[in-house]
């Protein structure tokens, strides 16, 4: 298909059901990278950040489902979020290393992006498991007032 993608970093991530993991990038050294869930399953949600891009600020979701062994392709210039639907290991491998110094996101439920999350699978949002550094991410305006998109 054309797509290179240079192996960097591996990382794999260890979920109980409910978990969600916000709308994660890196503000500058961007992370195209290859997600699959391993084991478990995960219903995993890619937003198109690129400023110009004709699906700018649309979202897109997959089931990934460790027995079917699918994988999908974030690109450079898209956050990355999901909601596990079962007990899930996901597998990251990025193209390029990761960074705490420019690790940001957008809230998991913005209202701008409006991602139509599965919580039913999980018996509601009052199963929802956030971590801290999740409740206290910036709006889809404040990330496009702030770097005016990538």
């Amino acid at each position: 298909n054309g797509i290179e993608h240079d192996l960097q970093e591996v990382f794999y991530t260890t979920s109980y059901q409910g978990v969600i993991r916000a709308l994660h990038f890196q503000r500058v050294k961007q992370q195209p990278k290859l997600v699959r869930c391993i084991w478990g399953h995960v219903y995993d949600v890619v937003v198109d950040l690129r400023i110009g891009s004709p699906t700018f600020k649309q979202w897109i979701g997959f089931d990934l489902i460790g027995e079917k062994h699918n994988e999908i392709l974030v690109p450079s210039g898209c956050a990355h979020g999901y909601l596990v639907l079962k007990d899930s290991i996901v597998s990251y491998k990025c193209a390029e290393k990761f960074y705490g110094e420019y690790d940001d996101g957008i809230m998991w439920n913005d209202p701008d992006i409006q991602v139509q999350w599965p919580l039913e699978k999980i018996g509601g949002i009052e199963n929802l498991i956030i971590a801290e550094k999740d409740k206290n991410l910036n709006s889809f305006q404040q990330f496009v007032d702030r770097y005016d998109g990538f």
